[in-house]
């Protein structure tokens, strides 16, 4: 089949499943979140899942504000709560919104660990070895036996520390601000994560509409 015809196939399955509907939630709880979700915050998540469900790479993009980490988070709870997935789950951001993420997360998913992997090499050296010491502790290669369920980095961190970050079994990655994705210099971050077992969630900054855009590749 072509590419073309594959992208058809792939659009109308797509279309086929919305219509179904499938995926809906009554309240925040079901996504294991703290916080009181808005109506178009459910809608993003359910969304998320049913493409989730479907294995198709998505990005999410609306206007600043608008709770785009809020939604990508309460899938990660979801998808950890239900068990749907264990993860690990791999977060890239830029640098100066890490804090942001950590703050959201420890607020609204208390319940998953995070582990903020960002700073000078020996900070990070140290990171590594606590992580490698509390796995061998535990005795399993396991994905249970990682010290987190999240962990959040940035894409100059990532090309840095490739070697050791490739060798966890990311289950799904979310990139916010994925902008830098598009600038050939990144293959090296894309591809850490281009796995066949990944699904991507790509955040990206305001559209020039105030609706919600929502975009599958």
């Amino acid at each position: 089949m072509k590419y073309k015809q594959r992208l058809l196939t792939a659009a109308k399955i797509i279309l086929e499943e919305d219509a179904r509907g499938g995926v809906s939630f009554g309240n925040s709880t079901d996504f294991g979140v703290t916080a009181t979700l808005k109506h178009h915050q459910m809608e993003g998540i359910c969304w998320l899942i049913r493409r989730y469900l479907l294995g198709v790479n998505v990005i999410l993009g609306d206007e600043m504000g608008l709770g785009k980490t809020l939604q990508a988070i309460s899938l990660l709870s979801y998808l950890k709560m239900n068990q749907m997935s264990l993860g690990p789950f791999l977060v890239l951001c830029p640098l100066s919104v890490t804090d942001g993420w950590v703050l959201e997360m420890a607020k609204f998913t208390p319940k998953l660990k995070v582990l903020k992997y960002v700073g000078e090499k020996e900070h990070r050296r140290s990171i590594r070895k606590t992580m490698y010491e509390q796995v061998k502790e535990k005795s399993s290669s396991d994905v249970s036996s990682l010290p987190f369920d999240i962990l959040l980095t940035t894409y100059d961190i990532v090309l840095m520390d490739q070697d050791f970050l490739s060798q966890i079994p990311w289950h799904y990655a979310i990139i916010d601000e994925a902008q830098r994705l598009k600038n050939p210099s990144s293959d090296g971050s894309y591809g850490l994560v281009a796995k066949e077992s990944v699904y991507f969630d790509i955040e990206e900054g305001a559209t020039k509409t105030s609706s919600i855009v929502f975009w599958c590749f």
